[in-house]
């Protein structure tokens, strides 16, 4: 996880905290155990996509095992915002482009050349497909609009039952 992030608590036993700013994620990661189990799911928040992860964390009980859960973790991520920041130094006319495909092959993020809903367009590009399917590695090939590029791409496994594929592309002829 990238920092900086802010953090907020949104919900706690102790009213105090409610809405207050949390300390770092890895200060969080080093008091407290987290669970290996991590829930991750896509969700379609008013026509944007949201990447939801959750996973318990446990507070350290040397007295009474096993240890109690303390709180849940909750992480919120809007998808196109967190795109942007692998974009923002590269702004036009540069043809670079990331986007996120479900392990099915279609569009999570918004793409750049083509305007699409949401998990409705299949990417049939070979980077797209084989990130979906887990594979990694770079490739000149062409994307969905047929023009040659040169990609990376990978797949990113957020839990047991969700991964999706990450490509970055830039046109040839830009290259």
């Amino acid at each position: 996880i990238v920092e900086p992030f802010e953090y907020m608590t949104i919900a706690s036993s102790k009213k105090n905290r409610i809405g207050k700013k949390n300390e770092s994620l890895s200060e969080v990661y080093s008091k407290f155990s987290v669970s290996r189990e991590r829930y991750a799911d896509v969700r379609n928040e008013q026509g944007s996509l949201q990447l939801v992860i959750a996973q318990k964390i446990f507070m350290p009980d040397e007295q009474s095992k096993p240890v109690r859960v303390a709180g849940l973790l909750l992480l919120l991520v809007d998808i196109d915002a967190m795109i942007s920041q692998y974009t923002l130094k590269y702004r036009e006319p540069s043809t670079f482009e990331t986007l996120l495909v479900n392990s099915n092959g279609f569009a999570i993020s918004k793409l750049k050349y083509k305007e699409v809903d949401p998990l409705s367009y299949k990417i049939e590009a070979l980077p797209a497909q084989l990130s979906a399917k887990g594979n990694e590695g770079i490739i000149a090939t062409t994307d969905y609009r047929g023009e040659p590029v040169l990609a990376a791409f990978r797949h990113i496994r957020l839990s047991t039952s969700l991964g999706m594929g990450m490509v970055l592309k830039r046109d040839q002829a830009e290259v």
